[in-house]
């Protein structure tokens, strides 16, 4: 097998996943990266899927080359996301495009969590990482379980349809309270077919929840620094 499909599996491995959800994540058919896998003779991907990959693994595109170094494939993942430190009320929050992102209003819950309403009370400059993405919105965090990494006032970017990995930063959204969705921004641990496995920073602890609980778990892909 050569380095590119021992690095794609090395990947897969490593986030949890399977080679029929991240063909689904890149826009492909289930079976389409089963296919490269099993191909008797080297072949390297497409530029597009290539492109496609990078962008759902965080990589280089090159690492999904027939020359990618193997033991490229076995260093430790990083799974964060680097976060932005800026001042919300600043103009750097006004990065790129016009104001078309939503701000939802989000509020102190029961035991920790957050109530968030999808209705904006706020509409701001569209940053990098939700450019040209439907549906991508913002929202404010309420409470500190999550610090140091998020803290409260912090504005976190959501992004809707991004697959999430283990150990990346999520927005898990779970039974609706009063007009208001229940919500808590966590650490993604595992997923299994009947529970979500989370950790908080603060105090630090893993626990599990239902999936039979859950409405959307959104992929946290950045934040901007509130005020002190």
């Amino acid at each position: 097998m050569d380095d590119a499909r021992k690095y794609l599996l090395t990947l897969i491995e490593e986030r949890q996943t399977n080679l029929a959800a991240v063909s689904r994540a890149i826009g492909r058919n289930h079976a389409y990266l089963h296919q490269f896998i099993n191909r008797n003779n080297p072949h390297n991907l497409p530029e597009e899927v290539r492109e496609a990959l990078a962008e759902v693994f965080r990589v280089p595109p090159d690492n999904f080359r027939g020359t990618a170094k193997a033991a490229s494939a076995k260093k430790p993942a990083t799974h964060h996301i680097p976060q932005a430190n800026v001042d919300i009320s600043s103009t750097q929050i006004a990065q790129i495009g016009g104001c078309d992102l939503p701000v939802y209003a989000s509020a102190a819950g029961g035991d920790g969590a957050m109530l968030i309403s999808y209705e904006p009370i706020e509409y701001v400059k569209r940053p990098g990482p939700l450019m040209n993405v439907p549906k991508g919105f913002a929202m404010y965090v309420v409470g500190d379980s999550m610090l140091p990494a998020y803290r409260p006032g912090d504005m976190l970017l959501i992004h809707p349809s991004k697959p999430p990995f283990a150990g990346d930063d999520i927005l898990v959204v779970t039974n609706k309270v009063d007009g208001h969705y229940e919500a808590m921004v966590k650490q993604l641990i595992s997923v299994s077919d009947s529970t979500l496995k989370l950790h908080q920073h603060n105090p630090p602890k893993d626990f599990s929840i239902p999936r039979n609980i859950i409405t959307n778990i959104f992929l946290i892909v950045g934040n901007y620094r509130g005020r002190k």
